[in-house]
């Protein structure tokens, strides 16, 4: 199954998609650099690391509507 990956906004506390989209494998193997993200919630950018995310996992019809919906735009 995979999921999108998130994390806290620290600005408002709310859980936003960090902009990677794996499968439960690839998680638990580590996401290995830190990373940065535009933050949905506030506008500002973020950096995080693996000890800063979760995630939320999709159902098959939920990854394929997300992955059309990206493709359309």
């Amino acid at each position: 199954m995979v999921g999108r990956v998130l994390i806290d906004c620290p600005e408002t506390g709310e859980q936003v998609f960090a902009g990677m989209i794996l499968d439960e494998a690839a998680f638990a193997a580590g996401i290995a650099d830190v990373q940065r993200v535009r933050c949905e919630a506030c506008g500002q950018i973020h950096t995080w690391s693996q000890d800063d995310a979760i995630l939320e996992k999709l159902t098959p019809d939920q990854h394929r509507f997300r992955l059309r919906r990206r493709l359309v735009r």
